[in-house]
């Protein structure tokens, strides 16, 4: 195993366990399973969401891609860092008014909190899977 090799599991390794705390300790705490909150990072996730989800679906289908033999997790990894970098970029085409979209799970135009820990908890845990199946 190269350096390269290293290099790419160790930032989807590190991004995915991002995304996937980002995105689980608050889901964690709304459905009653744990007292434990993000502290004062959940004002600042709010503000920076759109940019997390479009980066978390370039790098996942940049690890996907990378991937050298079609698995699950390469073809699941594609196809949900396609439908979530549509969705981050859609958001944030609409946020600077470029485009008027509404799409499910949005309210007037913005992406509910619960709709997005999904989003990261999802991306985070295909990052982490794929950081170990290179």
């Amino acid at each position: 195993m190269g350096w390269g090799e290293w290099y790419d599991s160790g930032v989807s390794l590190v991004l995915g366990a991002v995304l996937l705390i980002l995105g689980g300790v608050p889901l964690l705490k709304l459905y009653n399973v744990t007292s434990l909150t993000l502290g004062p990072l959940e004002s600042l996730v709010g503000k920076i969401f759109l940019y997390l989800i479009a980066l978390g679906g370039i790098w996942l289908l940049i690890d996907a891609f990378w991937g050298d033999e079609a698995d699950v997790v390469q073809w699941a990894g594609i196809i949900v860092g396609i439908v979530v970098l549509g969705i981050g970029v859609v958001q944030l085409l609409s946020q600077f008014g470029v485009i008027a979209a509404t799409m499910p799970g949005f309210v007037q135009g913005v992406l509910t909190p619960v709709v997005y820990q999904w989003l990261f908890a999802i991306e985070g845990a295909l990052l982490v899977v794929s950081a170990f199946s290179q």
